[in-house]
């Protein structure tokens, strides 16, 4: 084989990088989407405030049924 040949073939270049590629989406997308379901990622440590309302208005009673 001649060493020339050697570092001008690129036959095989696209396929190799195009696998590369394709495995690190998916290890990326295998981290994010693990991260969710364990929950390593998406939560801040504060506390989540609730809100409460109060009504001022007065209920009446409903009328008798006979």
């Amino acid at each position: 084989m001649n060493v020339h040949e050697l570092f001008t073939e690129e036959r095989a270049v696209s396929p190799v990088i195009g696998v590369i590629l394709m495995v690190a989406i998916t290890v990326i997308l295998a981290a994010v989407v693990g991260s969710f379901v364990f929950g390593i990622g998406g939560r801040s440590s504060r506390p989540r405030r609730t809100r409460t309302s109060s009504s001022t208005t007065r209920r009446t009673p409903a009328p008798p049924t006979t």
